[in-house]
């Protein structure tokens, strides 16, 4: 992994610094990312986003999105730690990651750390709450998570970018970017016309983290005076990305590589006896090459992937210096794709896709140490519009065992434009049926796995509307609004067996419905913009009566963003209602309700043409007791300091890409 890490380091930033970079249309900007959530309609861009500078000091994408409630974030300590996502009561291997159109969840796990998932790698996110594209489903039921990276930039030439961020937690991180744009080579005829040229295109990325996660909390657990503990979390994170592109007209190739490693000490549970150091190590990489081909009728891509995760975990007791668990998981899983779909803009749209699957894992913690499965998987998405009507319709399965079910998905939209109220509208109607097979924890994990599990499925139904009015030249208001029901069966959740050992079992029936509700105000002045967002989500997630450990009944959050002139000013607010984490609903061990506020100010710099940006903000300002997993502390307030700067010399191409912020934008 050093070696990969070094080489890939040298090629980039010594051999190739002459190059330069070319544009994404989803692009976030050079020095410092927007993160895009988009709604659930496919049939036009809609996006929400913040501004191209983003304010928010977050530094991996855990920390991003339940800072601006998103999303339910299940973390084991800090910055560092362990980091899952929850959505609608569901759990957190019921999300599905992707990174450029490829699953990121663990094999074993089912779930993704988004602690892994530094800011500083993704360029663009999008939220997908319904997933009725079929090619775009994988094994889950939930939601979809798309992380897309690339290259960016709008001419040929290069630039590079520093990033430096640092808080009182005695964290540190340092990141930097090379990207670079190159013509190739131009044919010309006999009749001396010249046709278009071959354009290498890549970037390059490298990311530095130390983390300490130095703080003090009082723990509740404890008898004895004093009860305010010290934490100190050692950790290191390293990681490399690389993306290269090779297109021409119609024609594009794209590989990109993903290389990190960290090892993070993980904090301890409140009034824990004895004095333990739990370590755990992980290994990432992660490959993707795709081919894709367009013309007026037909457009074609296929691509394979490979990912490669090694973790070891290891516990280990100070008082006797014996090493109590040491765990070893290795695994591998390529994939190879191909799909095809209709082109242009027809009344009628279609798309299919094959895909085959390799996984292979080797884990001391299961009865066999070596596990292998091979299987395939296709989709079919129809769409077709009539009567500025859209119907859109998929089914997918996973040829896998003889209990593989159809994955299948029904939705009708609907648009239009009120003129008396100027106020644009969009609607939609979605049933769907979902099917998802048991991980491979759950089934091999020793002690604790049942391989007697039953697969886990459900049928949703989800409305959602979309009103956007336009108050003024410079005013908009625009509000979003979701309700849904979905009605699990089997679904697997974990307990305690008997005092020492977890296992998991089937929920007979689980039942998910709630409301999810965004108002969203803009007013662009002369010399200021102001943006004003709050979110509802109210969900109740239930099982013969009793809630689902860890779901929150209500979240709600607010963000006002203003600008003036070269200084940007950001409020946040999220709020977490109480939380059971047992399936009997104990008060006495349930989590109390608690509210988050974060703020940050912004300056632009500008220095000899090229630009960057200072960033300082303060986290949980008013020093909030909470936790998110009960029994491990949290952090109070802490502040965060962030600096991006950005050198460019870039030669305009003849046709400009745009970089699309948000195609709502007024």
């Amino acid at each position: 992994m050093k070696k990969l890490l070094s080489i890939f380091s040298l090629l980039q930033w010594y051999v190739l610094p002459v190059l330069a970079q070319h544009g994404d249309s989803l692009a976030l900007g050079f020095l410092s990312k927007e993160v895009e959530i988009r709604s659930e309609l496919t049939h036009s861009k809609d996006t929400v986003s913040l501004s191209k500078e983003m304010t928010s000091v977050s530094t991996h994408l855990g920390q991003y999105l339940q800072s601006h409630g998103y999303g339910q974030i299940q973390a084991y300590g800090p910055e560092g730690t362990l980091c899952y996502l929850r959505f609608r009561g569901t759990s957190a291997d019921h999300t599905t990651v992707y990174w450029n159109e490829i699953p990121l969840n663990s094999i074993t796990l089912g779930g993704i750390d988004v602690s892994m998932v530094p800011l500083f790698f993704v360029d663009g996110v999008e939220l997908d709450r319904t997933q009725h594209q079929s090619s775009r489903q994988w094994n889950n039921v939930g939601n979809g998570l798309y992380l897309r990276s690339g290259n960016r930039g709008d001419g040929y030439g290069f630039h590079t970018r520093i990033f430096q961020s640092a808080n009182t937690l005695n964290n540190f991180t340092t990141g930097a970017e090379m990207g670079w744009k190159l013509a190739l080579k131009s044919r010309r005829s006999n009749s001396n016309v010249k046709k278009e040229n071959w354009d290498l295109t890549g970037t390059s990325r490298l990311l530095h983290q130390s983390i300490s996660n130095d703080f003090q909390y009082i723990d509740p657990f404890q008898l004895e005076r004093p009860r305010i503990t010290q934490v100190h979390n050692n950790g290191l994170n390293k990681g490399f990305m690389q993306n290269l592109t090779l297109s021409r007209g119609n024609l594009r190739w794209d590989a990109d590589l993903w290389l990190q490693e960290r090892r993070m000490e993980l904090p301890l549970r409140m009034g824990q006896l004895g004095h333990s150091t739990q370590q755990q190590d992980d290994q990432l990489y992660r490959m993707v090459v795709r081919f894709s081909k367009s013309s007026s009728k037909y457009q074609w891509n296929a691509g394979y992937a490979e990912s490669n995760e090694n973790l070891v975990f290891r516990d280990h007791l100070q008082s006797n210096g014996e090493w109590l668990i040491d765990s070893k998981v290795k695994s591998v899983s390529r994939l190879a794709h191909v799909k095809a779909s209709s082109g242009g803009h027809k009344d009628f749209q279609w798309s299919a896709m094959a895909m085959g699957v390799q996984n292979e894992v080797e884990n001391t913690n299961y009865k066999d140490d070596r596990f292998e499965q091979y299987y395939a998987q296709t989709s079919v998405d129809l769409k077709w519009e009539f009567l500025r009507n859209t119907l859109l319709a998929g089914a997918r399965k996973e040829w896998r065992t003889s209990q593989t079910k159809w994955n299948w998905n029904l939705a009708l939209q609907r648009s239009g434009y009120l003129h008396f109220m100027r106020c644009s509208w969009k609607s939609q109607l979605l049933l769907a049926h979902r099917f998802r097979t048991p991980d491979l924890n759950d089934l091999y994990w020793v002690p604790g796995g049942n391989p007697n599990l039953l697969p886990e499925e459900g049928r949703s139904y989800e409305w959602h509307s979309d009103l956007t009015w336009r108050c003024s030249s410079k005013c908009r208001i625009n509000t979003k609004f979701n309700a849904y029901r979905t009605a699990m069966q089997d679904l697997i959740i974990w307990s305690p067996a008997d005092a020492n050992q977890w296992s998991p079992h089937n929920e007979q029936h689980v039942v998910s419905s709630g409301l999810d509700g965004v108002i969203t105000g803009e007013y662009v002045g002369t010399k200021c913009r102001i943006d004003v967002k709050h979110r509802i989500q109210w969900n109740q997630s239930v099982s013969d009566g009793k809630f689902l450990p860890y779901s929150p009944e209500w979240i709600q959050s607010t963000q006002v963003n203003c600008s003036v002139q070269s200084w940007r000013f950001e409020i946040s607010y999220v709020f977490t209602s109480l939380r059971y984490t047992d399936q009997e609903n104990k008060r006495m061990l349930a989590l109390n309700e608690y509210a988050l506020w974060n703020a940050t100010i912004q300056r632009q710099l500008t220095m000899n043409g090229h630009t960057g940006y200072l960033s300082m903000g303060v986290v949980n300002a008013l020093n909030t007791e909470f936790q998110s997993v009960r029994g491990i502390a949290m952090p109070g307030r802490y502040f965060q300091l962030q600096f991006n700067y950005q050198f460019s010399k870039i030669k305009k191409s003849t046709h400009e890409n745009e970089i699309i912020v948000d195609t709502d934008r007024f």
